[in-house]
């Protein structure tokens, strides 16, 4: 995520990264960047660890996490 990040000529406090699987998230955690934990379509049973700065189950409430985390940064 680093690379992308500097590739995008941004900061990770300036990046969202939205993430499904547990390596993902915690790459992207590690990275800076605010961390969103997408669920939809996760396959059953899989158990998403709990280190993102947000959780959202379908695309409507990730629009609304970005709208609110663009309110404060």
């Amino acid at each position: 995520y680093l690379e992308t990040i500097e590739r995008l000529q941004s900061t990770p406090d300036k990046t969202i990264i939205i993430e499904n699987s547990n390596a993902g998230i915690v790459a992207a955690k590690a990275s800076g960047a605010f961390t969103v934990a997408f669920t939809q379509n996760l396959l059953d049973g899989y158990k998403q660890i709990e280190i993102a700065d947000a959780k959202a189950k379908n695309m409507e409430e990730v629009t609304g996490i970005v709208k609110n985390w663009l309110k404060f940064n």
